[in-house]
């Protein structure tokens, strides 16, 4: 079977593919596809438009890793918010992170889960661990823990950070790309289509920043939702 110049042209060129409902709708092969933009504002029409942002909507301003922390990087995240974590707080992180992989979300729910059993039973104190490993901490211990835990994670989704650098063009303008995305995603949309919902699962507030420097209202939180 023989190529011609053209068809290895075309394969040379190929970025991308545009695929919808399992059907290959276009090969794209130039830096600005047509087809692509029409059906992406074919889709800003529809009456209940809903987006959702995950955390890598952040990660150019510096959004704080929040998963697979080491002990060591929690307990880090704590110094950095100005909080001193004592032998004792270094103790229980090890017992309630015992694989050294954390998630900040599961081990706030951990220690509120170990201080709300301690006050079910009547109890000052509460055991963690199994066996030989099992351990005794009082339930002031673990508010004070899981208190420099929430103070560390609000801290770390300030965004931007004060003195961070950042590349062009956000260095001068944080909050360009989010700012440009909400207004083309409202703009776009007809005057009689509902407003847009917009969820997150990041902690940050720049989504709220954006459309205050915007001017467009957010309509309340609720459950990760900015409306």
């Amino acid at each position: 079977m023989t190529t011609t110049n053209a068809e290895t042209e075309s394969e040379d060129d190929a970025k991308g593919l545009l695929v919808i409902g399992g059907t290959v709708k276009e090969i794209i092969t130039t830096s600005e596809p047509k087809l692509v933009r029409e059906h992406l504002g074919s889709l800003l029409q529809v009456k209940n438009l809903v987006v959702l942002l995950g955390s890598g909507a952040s990660f150019h301003l510096g959004s704080p890793k929040t998963r697979d922390l080491t002990n060591e990087q929690v307990l880090g995240l704590i110094r950095e918010a100005g909080g001193e974590p004592t032998e004792e707080h270094q103790s229980l992180l090890a017992t309630i992170n015992p694989t050294d992989s954390g998630d900040l979300e599961k081990l706030l729910n951990g220690l509120q889960l170990a201080a709300s059993l301690a006050t079910q039973a009547g109890q000052d104190s509460v055991t963690l661990g199994s066996g030989a490993d099992a351990k005794s901490y009082p339930k002031k211990q673990v508010d004070a823990l899981r208190q420099q835990i929430n103070r560390a994670l609000a801290e770390a989704c300030r965004l931007p950070k004060p003195g961070k650098p950042l590349d062009a063009p956000f260095d001068s303008d944080p909050l360009l790309a989010h700012r440009t995305f909400l207004s083309r995603i409202i703009r776009s949309r007809r005057v009689n289509l509902p407003r847009p919902q917009v969820f997150t699962t990041k902690y940050d507030l720049v989504i709220e920043s954006a459309l205050d420097q915007l001017g467009y209202p957010a309509l309340g939180t609720s459950g990760g939702e900015r409306g």
